[in-house]
């Protein structure tokens, strides 16, 4: 069976410089994986070049075993991706409802099912669903971001540091959600720099320095090997 996703050699520059070069990384279905680096080390350009917000210079990326070369990132959205971005970016001046609805492309009978599996997965979101998001703490915000993206029912869900500038309390929380939403769910590839918070959730991980992915493998051995530590220093 093909992997979920899979990235060969790809490569982004930005203004003729490399930012992201030759890296290839794969997905299982239902995986969860790590993607560890510091500021700057080309993790959230690599999440944007899966969902097609940037161009590739070289490389390829495919999904369910199908190249994605071309294919526009609304495409992309329906062929199964799902991405939440670094800093949640919620419509703060409609409801949490509304927030969670406008990204179901279904039918009403099946956009009134996932609400109800968002409110289940999220259960503080129940309890704001006509709050407006901008009311709502750092921690839920992120919630409704990753409960939006859950919307579409993805194959696929890219998180972008979804646990930057929460308080340890609110990452316990994100984590477990997070948790409860891989089961039976999308495989998701999350790009962080805090490694306690990613451990609990994934058992893999890939570590990126300067643009290239310099290892891979368990996250246990990566923090033994000292590549983990290697790419999570300042660039």
């Amino acid at each position: 069976m093909s992997a979920l996703l899979e990235l060969r050699g790809v490569t982004v520059a930005y203004g003729g410089a490399p930012v992201v070069e030759d890296a290839s990384l794969t997905l299982a279905f239902r995986e969860v994986a790590a993607l560890l680096g510091a500021n700057g080390a080309g993790k959230s350009t690599l999440l944007k070049a899966v969902m097609g917000l940037v161009p590739l210079a070289r490389g390829e990326i495919f999904l369910h075993g199908e190249t994605l070369t071309g294919v526009p990132p609304e495409e992309r959205a329906r062929r199964g991706i799902a991405y939440v971005p670094e800093g949640r970016r919620v419509f703060g001046g409609m409801t949490v409802r509304e927030n969670l609805e406008v990204a179901a492309w279904c039918d009403a009978a099946s956009r009134r099912r996932r609400l109800d599996e968002a409110f289940f997965l999220f259960p503080q979101l129940a309890e704001k669903s006509s709050a407006r998001a901008w009311t709502l703490s750092g921690g839920q915000q992120q919630m409704l971001a990753i409960g939006r993206a859950l919307m579409q029912a993805p194959s696929l869900l890219l998180l972008d540091e979804p646990f930057l500038g929460l308080a340890p309390v609110l990452v316990r929380e994100v984590v477990n959600r997070i948790r409860a939403a891989a089961v039976g769910g999308p495989g998701i590839l999350i790009a962080e720099q805090a490694f306690d918070a990613v451990a609990a959730l994934a058992p893999r991980g890939y570590a990126m320095r300067l643009g290239r992915v310099t290892a891979e493998g368990t996250l246990s051995e990566l923090r033994d090997s000292g590549m983990l530590a290697e790419s999570l220093l300042p660039r």
